[in-house]
This record gives C-alpha cells, structure tokens and sequence, in this order.
C-alpha cells in the first residue's frame, strides 16, 4: 500500500502545474498605421508610407524603413527602397530570413526587374555602374560581370548571359563561376538560351536550329539537335515554361502561419478570445484574427495593434474585504468599502486600472491604497449586493466579474437599569387613589 502512494505522488509530480493562458499587447494600438501577418511569427507594419517587420513579441525586426519588402524564396524576402532615377531596379536595403534575421546592405545595388529572389543562396542583381552582381545571403558580392545585357538566375548549378560584344553571344558558368565550354555545329553565334533546370541547355543559333547541352563536370558531355520545343516564353528562372511548367513571374512561399492556438469568437458585434471554455479576453475588439502560435493581429478603436499570450501564474480575480457592513436607514453617511484583486505574474498591479459600478449600472469611483481598493457608498436595502468589478491594463479589458458585500440593519439599543448587587433598594409602590368620603351637611333650621 505505501509503494502504491508512494508511485501515485512521483507520477502528479511529474505532471507539470497548469498555467493560465493571458492575454497583453504585444504593441498597443496606433503605434501603426497597420500590421498584418507575413510569415510565422513576423508581421509587416506600416508607418508613414513606409513598411517594416516585428516578431510575435512586438520586437523591431526591420524598421520602419522600406518602400516594400518582397515574399519569401528560397528561404529569404528582399526590403527594397525607392531606385534611383538613373536605374531601372529598386535600391536593396537588406535580406531578410524566415527566422527573423535581417542583413542589412550597405553597398548600393539594385534589382533586376522579374528577379527579385534568391535562388540557390544567390542573387542577381545590378551595382551603380550598372553591372550584374551575384550577391549570397550574407550581403557579399560573390561576382561582377561587366558588359553583360541580361542575366538569369542560377538553377540546377548554373546560369547563363547574354555578352554585347556585337556578337551577341551566350556564356554559361557554374555556381564557382567558370565558364562551361561549348561549341555548336554551326559554328553560327547563338541567338537564344534556355537552362532547362536539369542540367541541360537549349541553344538556337542564327538560323534558329536549336541544340541540346547536356553539361556533366563543367563540360558539354552531350550535344543533339533538339526540335521538341514548340514555345520559346521562359519563366521566372530562364527556363522554358513549356518543359517547366512555371509562371513568367516569381511565385513566392505561401505564407505560414505556425500552430492554430486560439481561435477569436463574436459577442455582439464584438470579438474576444475562449480557450478551454474559459473567457481569456472579453469580447470588445473591431477585429481579432484567430491566434497563430502565440500572436495576433487586432484593431481596437479603428486602430491597428498586436496581441500576444503568455502562460502565467495566477489569475484575475477581485475579492471583498470585510464583506458584511451595518448601516443605519435613512442615514445620509457614505460607507467606506474595501477590496483587493489579483493578476497573473506576467502583469504588475502598478499597471492594472479598475472600473468599478453598481448593480444600477451607474459608476463608481474605486481608489488604489497599496494592492487594494476602496470606493464609498450608501446602501439602501438590507441583503447582499454584487458589484461589478472591470480589470483594464492600456486600455484592453482583461477581466470582467463581481465582489459582493452583505448588508444589515443597525438596531438601536435598548437600555436596562441596572443596579449593584450588594446594594438594598427600597421599592415604593404607590397605592391606587381612593376617593375621600363626602359628609353631607346637616341642614339648619330656621327659627321664627
């Protein structure tokens, strides 16, 4: 039997003590124009026609600082800025992770328009003299190609440009940038390219034949004359969109948005949040998203603002001190009542405010002494009375609930002689009236 105990105390505590789930800003409302969501745990916001990122936290990621930030590929997004007016691409302020880890650049480059995306951890892009680049992902400049046309983005270990030597001729080089030697039959310049992703290549000479490379080892290890493809559009990776399947344009990541945590829910035109069938937010805000991971985006009196949950100790919660009052009817007196609250570890009482009224529904007034409150106030009946108790921080309703006091009649007292017990008290009871007897008179006689 004690073994049996002895096995059920280690298992309970093994079980790790439940803690309540509390809501807070994570940013109040109208420190933002607006905030929406950009990947897990990362939202865009905007200020003054400008955009940035924060996390789940509120933290700053990105300041407020870009014209636009592009979607995620390849595992990173792009913060641009306004280009200058003697280039055709946007200014690059930085590289920004799905982790929340921003590079900033302080070189000026600038993109190449449809390339705006890493891919294979480089990115293509023009410098001030208006040369292609290869940036990594750490904001270095891997290579610099000078009087190249256009440029394509790597796939499948290489990439290919276009040379305006008057001959308009194709190089194709590997991720180390050396140039793969080819030749085609011909011996005519080449006038089209295509990277078909696979380790192959297309190329049409001036006579529009069209052959396939296919490089092993930085070197062409099979040439064939290729006439299967019927279209010449290439997609966003210079590849044809006939063999690919992809879009002319980039198509970014999805966005994700981590674990579905705590859905919102409605209550008169109102939203708030309920977890485990327990009310953790009223319902008060013009929107609430549902909270993904431990974030969400709300607007509160037309304005933009974060929301963010913890798991705390403690709960909300307000008692009364000294519940039962006396008092005198028709007495004019206001009486003074007292009550203390409690709030979850993740708030400090400093920062708590309190909303106080009566079951009239008209307010009243709740002073702070110490880590209590009191309010005065004349009851009317005998019997007990809620009061209903608001627990605000920065303007965002936390909990809603009552205190109850119980209210009795004064009586008045009611007042008895009293006497020393070794003392002799003589006790005179006075004797009923009794009328006095009348004598009548004797009537005289008169003598003649």
């Amino acid at each position: 039997m004690k073994r049996f105990f002895f096995t059920i105390a280690i298992i309970c505590a093994t079980i790790p003590m439940l803690r309540a789930q509390v809501i807070k800003w994570a940013v109040p409302p109208g420190v933002y124009d607006k905030i929406e969501p950009y990947w897990e745990n990362l939202y865009l916001v905007h200020k003054n026609g400008k955009v940035g990122v924060i996390d789940g936290t509120g933290n700053l990621v990105v300041d407020t600082m870009a014209n636009r930030i592009t979607g995620f590929y390849d595992g990173y997004a792009l913060v641009l800025d306004m280009p200058d007016k003697t280039q055709d691409g946007d200014l690059i302020l930085g590289f920004l992770s799905k982790k929340g880890s921003f590079t900033e650049i302080k070189d000026k480059y600038y993109t190449i328009p449809k390339q705006e995306f890493f891919s294979e951890g480089l990115l293509t892009v023009r410098n001030s003299a208006k040369n292609a680049c290869f940036l990594d992902v750490y904001g270095n400049m891997s290579h610099e190609l000078k009087g190249v046309s256009s440029v394509y983005p790597f796939t499948g270990g290489y990439t290919y440009y276009y040379v305006t030597d008057g001959d308009n001729r194709v190089s194709i080089i590997d991720k180390s940038f050396r140039q793969v030697q080819y030749r085609i039959p011909s011996q005519e310049g080449v006038r089209y390219a295509a990277n078909l992703s696979d380790g192959g290549f297309l190329l049409w000479n001036k006579s529009t034949m069209a052959f396939k490379l296919k490089i092993r080892e930085n070197r062409v290890d099979k040439e064939t004359r290729y006439n299967k493809i019927k279209s010449l559009k290439l997609d966003y990776l210079g590849a044809f969109r006939e063999k690919t399947g992809l879009p002319e344009s980039v198509v970014y990541d999805k966005l994700q948005r981590g674990r579905l945590h705590i859905p919102s829910t409605k209550q008169g035109g109102r939203y708030g949040y309920v977890s485990n069938g327990k009310v953790i937010l009223p319902c008060q805000l013009e929107r609430a998203d549902s909270i993904y991971g431990n974030s969400a985006v709300a607007v509160k009196d037309g304005r933009y603002a974060l929301l963010s949950v913890c798991n705390a100790d403690g709960m909300f919660s307000a008692v009364a001190i000294n519940p039962d009052i006396k008092f005198k009817k028709n007495e004019d007196t206001r009486i003074l009542h007292q009550f203390s609250i409690t709030v979850p570890d993740c708030y400090n009482i400093e920062d708590i405010s309190v909303k106080l009224s009566s079951p009239h529904d008209y307010e009243l007034r709740a002073k702070r002494v110490g880590n209590m409150f009191e309010f005065q106030h004349t009851p009317v009946d005998e019997g007990p009375m809620r009061y209903n108790v608001e627990i605000f921080s920065e303007g965002l309703t936390l909990w809603i609930g009552t205190i109850s006091y119980n209210y009795e009649l004064k009586k008045d007292p009611v007042i008895t002689p009293s006497y020393p017990s070794n003392s002799r008290v003589r006790v005179v009871v006075p004797k009923p009236d009794t009328p006095t007897p009348v004598t009548p008179k004797k009537e005289e006689r008169q003598h003649f």
